[in-house]
């Protein structure tokens, strides 16, 4: 049986009033990146749901955090939409920065866990070649059920993984293959199949877009309850 203590925990939640949590907050298991704006409330259901650091920051001056940046452990990709003063903010935190040059929304293009690192084929060569040696990872490069975003088209920790729907089963089987875990494909917020726009996950627990619906909760919790 499983000790309740290493159960995984759930929670809904609402950024800025909408469900799309993973599109203005990145997370990893250590910390988390979340606006400015976010409620009391909220911050003590992320910290006890996550247990993480959250660092409240508008990453170039808006409030999608999780769009503009990729964190892992506690190692942050930037846009070089980011300000001299978010680097500052970021650093006096305990984060260690990598800005890349170019205006792409890093955090839709960039999955990563203990194990593996995928990047989207939009990086040029020189971001694939930075941003493997920032991680300390090599770099896979594939999209997933042809679609580029592979930041939104999966949702992992170090355990399991939702996948976009429309991810073939070759691409499945690389999945597998590059993060050593299993897992399922899955919807949020009434059907997106870009999961991560809806979810925050970590070997902790998963915040879940509000719209989500009590089927897809229950699809969830089978891949990383």
């Amino acid at each position: 049986m499983k000790d309740r203590c290493d159960e995984m925990r759930f929670k809904k939640l609402e950024i800025v009033n909408s469900s799309y949590i993973g599109i203005y907050a990145s997370i990893s298991n250590e910390f988390g990146l979340f606006p400015n704006t976010i409620s009391k409330t909220d911050e003590k259901d992320i910290k006890e749901t996550l247990d993480i650091d959250i660092v409240k920051i508008n990453l170039g001056e808006s409030i999608i955090n999780g769009a503009i940046s990729k964190i892992y452990k506690n190692k942050v990709v930037l846009s070089s939409v980011s300000t001299n003063a978010d680097i500052k903010c970021l650093e006096k935190s305990g984060l260690d920065v990598l800005l890349l040059k170019s205006y792409l929304a890093v955090g839709n293009l960039i999955a990563v866990n203990d194990t593996g690192l995928l990047l989207s084929p939009e990086f040029s060569e020189s971001e694939k070649k930075h941003i493997s040696e920032f991680f300390g990872k090599k770099a896979n490069v594939f999209s997933i059920g042809s679609v580029s975003l592979v930041g939104c088209a999966i949702a992992l920790n170090n355990k399991n993984m939702a996948v976009f729907p429309h991810v073939s089963s070759d691409e499945f089987d690389k999945l597998k293959n590059v993060f050593k875990t299993d897992g399922n494909i899955a919807t949020v917020n009434y059907g997106d199949g870009l999961i991560a726009n809806g979810l925050l996950v970590n070997d902790k627990g998963v915040m879940i877009g509000s719209k989500t619906t009590g089927y897809e909760i229950i699809r969830l919790d089978d891949i990383f309850g």
